[in-house]
């Protein structure tokens, strides 16, 4: 199986997030703590340093009250989710999703270093979502990773629930 993946990384046919994830499912390892790879990204090395998931139930959010959301999320969430109305719920279950698995990845969680905003979800022009780090959550990165942090988010929703996956590789 790694052969495979080797093979399908000398031919360059899948982005390299695809064969990480891949090569964990395929190996059936339950910890990881750190990997190598060469030749990934123009010759440097690279080293996932955090690896984080979390899923939550999307209708946990629909008694919040408008005050509890905006202490929570950003302006910028809240346009994003309400311009969907909807999905609302279902938007704000993905950005909560990334955050907690951001938080994972970092090894930490909300508290007095970290606090709910550190942490939001944007997207770029193709419509990707991309985590900003701020404040403590930024600290947190900065100390785990240094200044050459990359971070990489997925997020998908099914029916009731929603997953977020984040990965910081250094």
């Amino acid at each position: 199986m790694q052969e495979f993946y080797h093979n399908m990384l000398k031919n360059q046919l899948f982005s390299k997030q695809f064969w990480l994830f891949n090569f964990f499912a395929c190996t059936n390892r339950l910890k990881v703590t750190s990997i190598r790879i060469k030749g990934l990204t123009k010759g440097r090395n690279s080293m996932i340093i955090g690896i984080g998931i979390d899923m939550v139930e999307s209708d946990r959010f629909l008694d919040w009250s408008a005050f509890k959301k905006q202490r929570i999320f950003t302006k910028k969430e809240l346009e994003y989710a309400d311009n969907d109305n909807a999905r609302s719920e279902k938007h704000l279950a993905n950005f909560w999703a990334a955050r907690e698995a951001a938080l994972k990845a970092l090894g930490t969680g909300f508290g007095d270093d970290i606090s709910f905003s550190d942490i939001s979800v944007t997207h770029n022009d193709n419509g990707c979502p991309e985590l900003i780090f701020a404040g403590g959550a930024k600290n947190a990165l900065k100390e785990l990773a240094g200044t050459s942090a990359h971070v990489f988010l997925s997020i998908t929703d099914q029916d009731d629930y929603s997953a977020a996956v984040v990965v910081i590789e250094k």
